[in-house]
C-alpha cells in the first residue's frame, strides 16, 4: 500500500527564529517544509516545485504586497492555500491583502503554531 503523500508548505518570513519554529512545528505535523527568507527566494522556489500551502510575513510591506499580487497573477498559484502570518495589523493594509485573493489573514502574537497548522489543515479539506 502506498503511502500518503506529505502536504508541502513554504514559510517566507525574514525572521529566521520564526521561521525556524513554524518549520519544526509544521515537520512535527508530517509537513514537508520548505523556508524563503525573501521573498526573490520564494520566487525560485516556487519555479521549482508548487506547494501544498504558502504562509508567508509582508515584511517590508511595498515587497509582500508586489509578492502576493504576482501569485494572484498565476492561475497555477493561486489553486495554492495562501496565509499571511504577519505582525502589519492596520485595517488598510488588511483590506488590501484580504483583496488579493488569500486564504486567511492572521496576526503574529494573536495564533499559536498549532493553531495555524489547523487554520492550513481546514483550507485543504
Amino acid at each position: 500500500m502506498a503511502r500518503p503523500k506529505k502536504r508541502t508548505v513554504l514559510l517566507i518570513d525574514q525572521d529566521a527564529h520564526a521561521l525556524t519554529i513554524y518549520e519544526k512545528r509544521f515537520e512535527a505535523a508530517g509537513w514537508k517544509v520548505t523556508r524563503a527568507k525573501s521573498f526573490d527566494e520564494a520566487k525560485k522556489r516556487l519555479t521549482r516545485s508548487i506547494p501544498d500551502a504558502l504562509v508567508t510575513d509582508l515584511h517590508p510591506l511595498a515587497e509582500g504586497l508586489v509578492f502576493l499580487e504576482d501569485i494572484n497573477q498565476d492561475p497555477v498559484l493561486t489553486r495554492v492555500i495562501r496565509i499571511v502570518l504577519t505582525d502589519v495589523g492596520d485595517r488598510r493594509t488588511i483590506k488590501e491583502v484580504e483583496g488579493l485573493g488569500i486564504n486567511a489573514y492572521v496576526l503574529k502574537g494573536h495564533v499559536s503554531a498549532q493553531s495555524l497548522i489547523n487554520k492550513v489543515k481546514s483550507f485543504l479539506v
